[in-house]
């Protein structure tokens, strides 16, 4: 049983991660954790999760915060129907170099603020248009970088 379904069973279903790809180049998905007709399911599972696939086998030495911050990406330029940048504005901490969600949401911002001239403050309630240019371009560049 992988982690995910571990810590769905130990908490009764109050936490998990609802899915994970783990370097098999398959997507693993906890069925009871999502609606299959949701962006949530479609953005946030399943686009999010082909990322980390394809970036695992594409570059063998991906860290785990590179591998979240493209993901992330990806969440960005799909998501017409939520609001994820102000959810990433939430989860960016840079004080943890072991969390990875924490640090690629952190970089998110970073390159949000620097593109639009803005504090993090002022990202809320972006034109979702506005959100996904963005989001396409600093993946263009993470896409360049990774070449390099």
């Amino acid at each position: 049983m992988g982690i995910e379904r571990w810590l769905d069973y130990i908490s009764f279903g109050e936490t998990g991660t609802g899915g994970c790809s783990n370097g098999d180049s398959l997507i693993h998905c906890v069925r009871a954790a999502w609606n299959l007709d949701s962006e949530d399911f479609r953005v946030s599972l399943l686009k999010h999760e082909a990322q980390h696939a394809m970036d695992q086998v594409r570059y063998k030495d991906i860290t785990n915060k590179e591998l979240e911050y493209r993901a992330k990406l990806v969440e960005l330029i799909y998501c017409k129907e939520r609001r994820m940048l102000e959810r990433f504005v939430s989860q960016a901490d840079a004080t943890r170099a072991d969390n990875g969600h924490g640090l690629s949401a952190e970089h998110i911002v970073r390159g949000f603020e620097i593109c639009l001239k803005k504090d993090r403050g002022r990202l809320a309630g972006l034109p979702i248009e506005t959100v996904q240019t963005v989001a396409r371009s600093l993946f263009a560049e993470s896409c360049k970088e990774m070449a390099a």
